[in-house]
């Protein structure tokens, strides 16, 4: 009888560290919370670090009101969701997320970042500051990235960062501002094995010291409803013969060029390209092809599309 007891108590005090140590599939994060509670409504955590630790992989993490909410690397498929509130991060001399090694089992995984103020605390128009990477992918798996509803800005080294080592990247990234970063907005640029398709809707990038959007090897993009302005660089660059970019109502102005091909392929279609300091189109070394429906006009220079031709003057 005692022995049956004891099996009991065992077994009673196993049930509950299994119940202490698992993880939600809903977390809270709150400006008043604390890292040591179980990140729950009630008992939120205090930052996004603290927080993913006690969220199960697929799970979500909210904001339950206003605040800054810390830097966090991301190693499990999952959601970080303050749409309906204001939810921060401030990166001194750090990247603000991480997204690196994702223990992804299939293609149907997925990291969403929604409704975050991503700043790198201070600076001044396309000068960045000391936080490096808004948003940095270094292996993300087989697993999906989806950027929504985000402000990125004052980084010195990439808004968004795509580098992934492995495997077929799929990204989107829509009703997001980046602006101010010391390089470029957004930058596409796996190696190895790795590729990258990625769809880039109603984006602002703006008043950056580098590219729009870079497009490296084995990447293709396509961009639509995206205003490309004053970057020092290019609003678009397609810079490797593996590299493609479809472009569908853009705005590239006031760049340096409004779009280049050093490389791979360019389209463009029912865009505006106007008023850049160099050229409205750069062919060197690529391909652009015109959809005959675009106004380029304004710009400094301007190069003919290998194919295709456009509405206003050259």
């Amino acid at each position: 009888m005692k022995l049956i007891r004891f099996i009991a108590l065992g077994a009673f005090v196993v049930g509950l560290t299994v119940s202490a140590s698992a993880q939600a599939t809903r977390t809270w994060v709150s400006g008043v919370g604390d890292d040591v509670n179980p990140c729950s409504r009630t008992a939120p955590c205090k930052t996004f670090a603290g927080a993913i630790s006690k969220t199960a992989a697929s799970g979500e993490i909210n904001c339950l009101d206003p605040g800054g909410f810390g830097a966090v690397t991301i190693t499990k498929a999952m959601t970080i969701d303050c749409h309906h509130t204001m939810g921060g991060i401030l990166a001194s001399a750090v990247t603000a997320i991480l997204i690196n090694d994702v223990s992804a089992t299939a293609t149907t995984d997925t990291i969403t970042i929604r409704g975050l103020d991503i700043n790198g605390t201070g600076g001044s128009a396309g000068s960045g500051s000391n936080g490096t990477f808004g948003i940095r992918v270094i292996n993300i798996g087989p697993a999906k990235l989806n950027i929504d509803s985000c402000n990125i800005y004052f980084f010195n080294s990439r808004g968004i960062d795509l580098s992934n080592t492995s495997n077929a990247m799929s990204v989107s990234i829509q009703d997001t501002n980046i602006y101010n970063i010391a390089n470029h907005a957004i930058s596409c640029t796996p190696s190895g094995t790795g590729s990258i398709n990625i769809l880039v809707d109603n984006v602002r990038a703006h008043d950056n010291a580098g590219l729009g959007i870079d497009v490296f090897t084995n990447t293709k993009a396509y961009i639509r409803n995206t205003a490309f302005t004053k970057n020092a660089s290019a609003g678009v660059l397609v810079e490797s013969a593996s590299g493609e970019a479809n472009l569908w109502n853009v705005t590239s102005s006031a760049n340096s060029q409004g779009v280049q091909a050093s490389a791979g392929t360019l389209r463009i279609g029912l865009s505006q390209i106007t008023n850049n300091s160099a050229n409205g189109i750069l062919l060197a070394g690529g391909t652009v092809l015109s959809h005959n429906n675009n106004a380029i006009q304004g710009n400094a220079g301007n190069q003919a599309p290998s194919v295709g031709g456009n509405i206003g003057p050259q």
